[in-house]
């Protein structure tokens, strides 16, 4: 499968008093893991940042920890810019003030969908997928299995794209902050973690099917049971 797509992110960014280019790039040998259900997640690939005031470069490697359950960072690289190189090279005390957090966050992975037999992607934007979800009438239902699917996704979403994932659940079901913890607890004590891969790492075999955008996001809300 090729999975060559580029990770989404900002061409130009300003943080930290830093001016830098900041792009995504699969890793060599990467594969789908899933993390939630119907959903999946490449599991490597390369943050790459460039000082636009020309003194260094990062390489940052993220990766999908099985014990975090989340994507972290494995590896880092830094280099001095080409024009560096002949100047007064890297200096220990610039590097520690490099946003790496900050840097992380601007690079979110493409979300991959999956059912019973088909793995497809990538999906459109998280928050294009959330307006098609009935919060709403999930709400009223209470914490039965529907909603405890959503609220995983929700969560887990926001976890991987290092968000706080409660209060992920919180806004977007509209419902106080202690009772998206409750039913955040619920989730992990009813939802059959095994039965539907979530939170593993294991690299699974399915059909891989590339589609546009519009296609994959029609075949996920399928599959979750938001459309017939």
């Amino acid at each position: 499968m090729d999975f060559s797509r580029i990770y989404s992110g900002s061409n130009s960014v300003e943080i930290g008093g830093f001016d830098l280019s900041v792009y995504g790039e699969v890793e060599d040998g990467a594969a789908p893991v899933t993390f939630a259900p119907n959903l999946a997640v490449i599991d490597s690939y390369t943050v790459h940042v460039e000082d636009n005031g020309k003194k260094f470069a990062v390489d940052i490697v993220m990766g999908y920890s099985l014990e975090a359950h989340q994507i972290v960072m494995t590896d880092c690289l830094f280099h001095a810019s080409k024009y560096e190189r002949y100047g007064h090279g890297l200096k220990v005390s610039e590097l520690h003030k490099i946003p790496l957090e900050s840097i992380i966050k601007i690079v979110q992975p493409d979300l991959y969908g999956y059912d019973d037999e088909h793995f497809y992607g990538p999906l459109p934007e998280w928050n294009r997928i959330l307006e098609s979800v009935p919060f709403d009438k999930l709400r009223e239902y209470g914490p039965v299995t529907d909603t405890l699917l959503w609220v995983s996704r929700v969560y887990s979403v926001a976890r991987i794209n290092k968000r706080p994932p409660a209060k992920e659940v919180s806004e977007l079901f509209s419902i106080p902050l202690r009772t998206a913890s409750h039913w955040v607890k619920l989730m992990r004590e009813r939802i059959d973690l095994d039965g539907i891969d979530m939170f593993t790492s294991l690299k699974f075999d399915k059909k891989y099917v590339l589609c546009d955008e519009n296609e994959a996001g029609r075949m996920f809300l399928q599959a979750t049971g938001v459309e017939n």
